[in-house]
């Protein structure tokens, strides 16, 4: 397998993934359907941006030195059930109301799986779909937070720069002009030769 073709929700950072050997707007549209829509219903909106979301798949299969393949079902459980930084909440409680039973609770006994009682287990349900919603509202807050705080303190970094008839400077390549993710985020140098006025040049 070559590609993947990945799947974020905006809101509750839940990821689904599927490696194929070639790409094409026919596997997307089938990925799309499979994947999202039979699953969680037909999304509001449709974003794409090439994301970088498996920069610790890279790492792992590196460090392990097995396929990207194999590792990806390990690499998304891990992040669905990981706090995300947005959110304060794991992508998993965010989808599905509740926290996943991990693993290393099946092997070593765990207050959920040694105190289980199926009256208890039902009734813990409800109260976690009921709870849901006060949930997301608590991850949806957090997120905008977080979001003004990254802005505040990019705001705080930008300097802003007047060029002068006679500079050199690089632009940013548009997507058109990127063969592949290595490509050069950069083209020029350009000169420049005349200053209309805001930043344009």
């Amino acid at each position: 397998m070559k590609f993947l073709i990945v799947a974020v929700d905006y809101f509750s950072k839940w990821i689904e993934a599927e490696p194929v050997a070639t790409i094409s707007a026919e596997k997307v549209r089938v990925f799309l359907w499979k994947n999202v829509v039979c699953r969680y219903g037909v999304p509001q909106m449709l974003v794409s941006d090439n994301g970088t979301q498996f920069a610790s798949l890279k790492k792992r299969v590196q460090d392990s030195g097995t396929s990207w393949v194999e590792e990806l079902p390990r690499v998304l459980w891990s992040y669905h059930t990981t706090v995300h930084s947005l959110t304060q909440d794991t992508p998993f409680n965010l989808v599905y109301g509740t926290d996943a039973m991990i693993p290393i609770e099946i092997a070593e006994p765990s207050v959920r799986t040694t105190a289980f009682s199926e009256e208890e287990s039902d009734q813990g349900r409800r109260v976690d779909l009921d709870l849901i919603t006060e949930t997301r509202e608590r991850a949806r807050i957090n997120q905008v937070a977080a979001q003004r705080r990254a802005a505040f303190k990019y705001n705080t970094k930008v300097v802003p720069r007047d060029f002068v008839v006679g500079d050199l400077v690089l632009k940013r390549a548009q997507l058109t002009q990127m063969r592949n993710k290595l490509s050069p985020k950069w083209v020029g140098p350009y000169k420049i030769d005349d200053v209309v006025g805001k930043g344009a040049y």
